[in-house]
């Protein structure tokens, strides 16, 4: 039986280990919703077997992207959401990598919702056509610009939003990431440039979304947790 000392010292252990617990979730949990990459635009020429995807004098989905410095074949194809601003091929930029879902409390956080289902309905190996079709679609929900375009009308956009419908209450958001460009690190050849990049939109199946390096940091915190716990107890 713990006299009233032992019990005093025992609620101070367990208060720290609750509040060290409590940061490294807080850690991890910031690390798992927002991460800073550095993203370059390798090329645009549409999937290995469709060629260019390309409607209105505008290219659609996909878009090849460098994060982090990786090499082709490890390229991630993303998909544009932003028709009013724009990137040249080898444009290197900084974004926060963020997770969609993350997003759905902003004020245009229904139309994330709707990208996601748009894109989830188009496939990430679509023909030429839904490519163009589903990514003006797209581009409509944020850009009165994109509406107004004459590829717009002519894209089959919507078409592609008829058959979409709206997306279900229980469609599966996890595994959609956006790329939010940090404006002012944008480079071309080494030399700063002045337009604002694009955002992108991309989907990694929830299964491929743990991040190693943040679970490692995670399993190594709870040791260390763990271990001074023990040597004070």
């Amino acid at each position: 039986m713990l006299d009233a000392s032992q019990t005093s010292l025992m609620g101070d252990h367990v208060l720290k280990l609750g509040t060290i617990l409590g940061i490294l979730l807080l850690a991890f949990t910031g690390l798992a919703s927002a991460n800073t990459v550095t993203m370059q635009l390798v090329r645009f020429d549409g999937p290995s077997a469709g060629g260019a995807n390309v409607g209105g004098g505008v290219y659609a989905y996909p878009y090849y992207f460098s994060i982090d410095g990786s090499q082709y074949p490890n390229l991630t194809p993303l998909l544009c959401d932003t028709y009013d601003n724009e990137v040249w091929q080898n444009e290197t930029w900084q974004a926060n990598q963020v997770a969609l879902s993350s997003l759905f409390g902003q004020a245009n956080g229904s139309l994330y919702k709707e990208a996601a289902w748009l894109f989830s309905k188009m496939g990430t190996n679509p023909t030429s056509a839904d490519a163009v079709a589903y990514n003006f679609a797209i581009w409509g929900l944020f850009s009165s610009n994109a509406l107004n375009s004459g590829g717009y009308g002519s894209s089959g956009a919507a078409a592609a939003l008829l058959n979409a419908g709206a997306p279900p209450s229980n469609f599966d958001y996890s595994g959609f990431s956006v790329y939010v460009p940090i404006n002012g690190t944008q480079t071309l050849n080494g030399n700063r440039v002045g337009n604002i990049p694009q955002e992108y939109i991309g989907y990694v199946p929830p299964t491929q979304t743990p991040e190693p390096a943040s679970l490692a940091l995670l399993a190594a915190g709870l040791v260390a947790v763990v271990s001074k716990v023990r040597r004070n107890w």
